[in-house]
């Protein structure tokens, strides 16, 4: 009797999938690394629709954010309340860490979606442990019980630190009396950069005329817009920024992920204007470090009696940039 509930349960589980998927068309479309994403943080989200359900209970999801519109691919945190949400109905998000941001991450990561049941259920069901601080994936259900223990042991062995910044996992709370809920999407996570000017030619360090500070570089959305600036004529630049005495500029501010150009505006002393335009990434909350080489503006002689002058020991006296 139980073998024929529980068929007429995963009959009823599969009808609701087909349904839905006929409902949503062929593919939920769910924010994907890539796109464009949001800027803020999620705060409320209203259900667009209950994707599946397992015997009784309400296991899968589809939100729209309230601040893009997007559509988010949700998974049931409390696996075993039978308390319904309806479409149209509207929830507040806050933020999640831990084991349930991985799970997130893994769910989206391997494509568990709205349509690929039993897998919806079984991201459902190890948030339930999660959230229970279990160690055991209890479903009840041979189908998924090797599987659902098998992701929930990897999300607990998962490095949390090795998710990029700008993915944000989500629970949905309606109030009360309804089940929680898990959701997640990428985020803007501003980066920075900062510049290292450095020498091609180490064997002028320290010689009088010399000097790392003072260079003067613009960062620039296009590469043609890096290759017409010029100290005289800037443009438009994200970002100015000056090397010190240690040859290092001070990081700029917030830029969103994404590729930039460089351009050096201005040469520091005894050093050749480059007009080079070098491509850098600035990546979710991160400093990207960039090294800019220069070559030094002087004459052949005077550089080739400095290298003796090292090789020597011989005193051979100082010669000025651009004197021999």
């Amino acid at each position: 009797m139980s073998q024929k509930r529980s068929k007429r349960k995963c009959c009823l589980a599969l009808a609701v999938l087909l349904l839905s998927a006929a409902v949503l068309g062929a593919a939920v479309p769910v924010f994907a690394e890539g796109e464009e994403r949001a800027r803020e943080p999620l705060t409320e989200v209203r259900c667009k629709v209950i994707v599946t359900t397992y015997g009784s209970y309400q296991n899968n999801f589809i939100f729209t954010a309230s601040d893009t519109g997007e559509d988010l691919q949700g998974y049931c945190l409390e696996a075993n309340k039978d308390a319904t949400i309806q479409p149209g109905w509207t929830a507040s998000a806050s933020p999640l860490t831990g084991g349930l941001r991985v799970l997130m991450y893994l769910a989206w990561e391997k494509g568990y979606t709205a349509t690929n049941f039993p897998w919806n259920y079984t991201v459902a069901r190890v948030a339930d442990a999660l959230r229970r601080g279990s160690l055991v994936y209890d479903s009840g259900n041979a189908q998924t019980q090797a599987a659902g223990q098998a992701l929930l042991e990897e999300v607990l062995a998962y490095d949390e630190a090795s998710i990029p910044k700008g993915f944000k996992a989500y629970r949905i709370s309606y109030n009360a009396n309804r089940q929680d809920v898990v959701t997640y999407r990428f985020e803007i996570v501003p980066g920075r950069l900062r510049i290292t000017k450095t020498s091609s030619d180490a064997s002028v360090a320290g010689l009088s005329g010399y000097s790392l500070a003072g260079a003067v570089f613009g960062v620039y959305r296009t590469e043609a817009e890096a290759a017409a600036a010029s100290d005289t004529r800037r443009g438009d630049p994200l970002a100015v920024l000056t090397t010190g005495q240690d040859g290092k500029t001070a990081e700029s501010g917030e830029l969103d992920p994404g590729t930039y150009y460089l351009k050096e505006l201005r040469a520091p002393a005894g050093f050749a204007l480059s007009d080079s335009v070098p491509a850098v990434t600035v990546r979710d909350g991160e400093t990207e470090e960039v090294s800019f080489s220069d070559c030094p503006n002087m004459d052949p002689v005077g550089v080739l009696l400095r290298k003796l002058d090292k090789q020597t020991g011989s005193d051979v006296g100082h010669v000025a940039p651009g004197k021999s």
